[in-house]
Formats: C-alpha cells, structure tokens, sequence
C-alpha cells in the first residue's frame, strides 16, 4: 500500500517558521509607516500612497528577472542571500530622515521583497506533493496571515511605548530571526542551466489571463493597506489596528479548507464566494461608523481576500512545469505588485478628493471588473490548458530539472 505523501515535512515547517518572521517585519512597517509620513516628516495623506507604490513598483521591475534567476541558477543561494539584504535594508529606516530618503530605501528594500517573495513561493511549489499543492500553498500562506495578525497590533504598541526607533530595531531583529531560520530549510536543487533570457524566460505567457486578474484584485488591497490606519483615525477609534487581527481572522478560518477544496473540487466555486465577501466587505467599509463595524468589515474582507491569492497562485502553478515555476511566480507577483503601485495612487488621490470612506466604495469597482474577467476569460483558459500533474512531485528526491549539454 503506498504511503500518502506528507506535507508537513521539515523543510516545509522551517520554510512557513522563516517567512512568518519576515512577514512580521514587513507587517510591522506597513501600518506604521503611513503615520510616520503624516506625524513626524509632516507629509500630506496624499502622499502616503507613494510609500506603498513604491516598494511594489520596485518589486514589479525585479521580478521578471527574479523568477528568471531561480529558474536558470536554482532557488537556495538567491534566496538566502537576498533574505539577507532585506535584513540589511530594514536596518536603514534609522537613516530615513526626510520623505526622499525614505522613498530611496522603500525602493531597494522592495527589489528584495520583490526577488525574495518570488523564491519563496517557487520553494513552497518545490517542496509540497503534487496532491496537496492549493492546501500547502494556502497552509504557507497562513504564515502570513498569523504576521498580518500579530504585527501591526505589536508595531503599533511599540511606537506608543517607545517611538519609531524602537519599532525599526524589532523589525530588523524579527526580519534577521527570519533568516537565520531559512539556513535549515532544505530546498530541492531545480534548475535549468542552459535558460537564455528572452521574453518567454521573463515572463509566463500561460499566467497572462490570471495575473490581469490579480492585478486588479490588488489595487483594493493597495488602498487597504495605505490608509486603514489614517482611516481609523479620522473615525476618531481606539485600537484601530485590531483591523488586522481581524482581516486575518476572517482568512486564517478559511484558507485551509480552501485550499483543500481547491485540490478536490478546483476553483470556480471558491472564487465566487470570495469575490463576493471581499465586494461586499469593501463597500461596507465606506458606511462603517463605529469599531464594531469597522472590525466586521475587516472580518468580511479577510475571508474574501483569504482566497483570491492562494487559488490564483495554485492554478498559475498548475499550467506549468517545474523548471518553469519561478518565471511562473515572477509574472504572478509583477501582477500584483503593478496593482499595488497603480492603486495605492489612484487610491491616493481618490481619497483626497472624494474622502477615506468613499475611496472604499471605488476599490470594490476595480475588483467587480476582476470578477467578470475571471469568469469569462481566465476559468476557460487554465481548464483548458492546464497541466495533468503527471510529473513526480514533490522533487523531494532532489530532481534537477535541466537540460544536459554534456550528455547530448
């Protein structure tokens, strides 16, 4: 009787263990920073969007060649030493004295959030079984969503007992406790040496479809991220940072059945229920008056929002082969990381000029379009050219996957 392939291995706790520490670096910067550019640079809210969009516009151009890189050169030593000069960088906020400065660093620390999140989910795709790729996609998420739940709470906290000084070194202490982590993992050597760069080695033309839709998703996400903060503020509520503990309640409960059902049953059924709680989450957002409301709405969006990512990034996985996954996840993130950098603008000015609540309301538009582009265009698309998985995984047997010059 063969034995079921098991996705708790060493190398995936010690893998979901590292990022979860990186995750609370970057999630104890991403609600902080907007009021440190409001109360201590003394900059208009106007201009938090350009933090955001920044960091993911730099992510955006990195990625192509990122995905490009662990495809040709193989995933372990790219990926351990850009963790690495992502500690490094973090350590950098010190020096962000002005709005510039601070610009420049979210600049280059995003060229290495954007090569490092590219080679995370490539290993995460490398390590799991074939069989339990949308369950161990969304369990690996979760690390994520448990920093999500943690950071801001503790980064918040932080600066009101200590300041901005104390906040940059626990990150940089969390982001380093990340790294020396990612030293155990055990990664499968997969690689394909004789990979030229061309247009087809830089980007995915099979995850074309997809990644449009995830990069309209991520331009709500864009303007959830940069203002909710500012937004409970202007709603006068205490404990607005428990937003977040919430947002990744409401995905914490889900994700793992999701991507249960995702293996089982596939993705339309999921999709639906998570384009209409995460519609439906953002629009109540613009009529919330008090914390409950605003806790509640954080609650509908995290269950939607849980789903969207873990699904698309599995069925991008899905049409393609594994010497093909890092260009795959680079395409998947560029899409992401360009709704971040045009919505957390547009999103921007819109709440400039319309107001915080209203700017909710606009969002939930942008992901209605990515509803109707999902279910016309790229649900037929991945049924139909998606992969029957027949290729052994996970490559726990240390598979290379590359073409031999020396043997042809």
């Amino acid at each position: 009787m063969t034995q079921a392939p098991r996705l708790w291995t060493s190398a995936f706790i010690f893998h979901c263990l590292a990022f979860f520490f990186i995750a609370m670096s970057f999630y104890f910067m991403l609600p902080t920073l907007p009021l440190y550019v409001t109360e201590v640079l003394q900059e208009d809210k106007s201009r938090v969007g350009y933090i955001i969009g920044v960091y993911a516009i730099s992510a955006l151009i990195i990625r192509p060649l990122a995905g490009y890189s662990f495809d040709k050169f193989g995933r372990r030593s790219l990926y351990i030493v850009t963790l690495f000069a992502y500690v490094l960088l973090m350590a950098g906020y010190h020096l962000a004295a002005s709005f510039l400065l601070l610009l420049l660093l979210r600049f280059l620390q995003g060229v290495a959030w954007g090569i490092m999140t590219t080679g995370s989910s490539t290993i995460t795709a490398d390590i799991v079984p074939n069989e339990k790729r949308g369950e161990g996609i969304g369990m690996f998420g979760l690390s994520m969503t448990l920093a999500m739940a943690l950071g801001p709470i503790l980064a918040i906290e932080t600066v009101n007992r200590g300041g901005y000084t104390h906040l940059f070194w626990f990150a940089v202490i969390l982001g380093f406790m990340g790294f020396m982590i990612s030293l155990f993992i055990k990664i499968p050597k997969v690689q394909n040496p004789d990979t030229k760069i061309t247009w087809k080695t830089l980007f995915e033309e099979k995850a074309g479809r997809l990644s449009a839709v995830m990069l309209l998703a991520a331009v709500p996400y864009a303007g959830m991220m940069s203002f909710v903060t500012l937004y409970a503020e202007e709603l006068k509520l205490v404990n607005g940072g428990l937003f977040f503990l919430v947002l990744a309640l409401g995905i914490a409960v889900f994700r793992p059945f999701a991507g249960k059902i995702m293996d089982v049953r596939g993705p339309s059924l999921l999709m639906a229920v998570s384009f209409v709680f995460t519609i439906a989450g953002l629009v109540y957002m613009g009529f919330v008056q008090n914390l409950t409301q605003y806790l509640i709405a954080g609650f509908i969006i995290g269950v939607g929002n849980g789903i969207i990512m873990p699904v698309i990034q599995t069925m991008v996985i899905n049409l393609v082969p594994a010497d093909r996954r890092g260009v795959a996840n680079g395409t998947f993130f560029s899409s992401i990381d360009l709704g971040i950098g045009i919505g957390s603008v547009i999103l921007g000015y819109t709440s400039s000029v319309l107001g915080l609540a209203n700017m909710f309301i606009v969002s939930a538009a942008f992901l209605f379009v990515s509803a109707i582009l999902f279910f016309t265009l790229a649900l037929p698309h991945y049924h139909h050219r998606k992969l029957d998985g027949s290729t052994p995984e996970p490559l726990l047997q240390k598979l290379k996957v590359a073409t031999n010059k020396k043997a042809s």
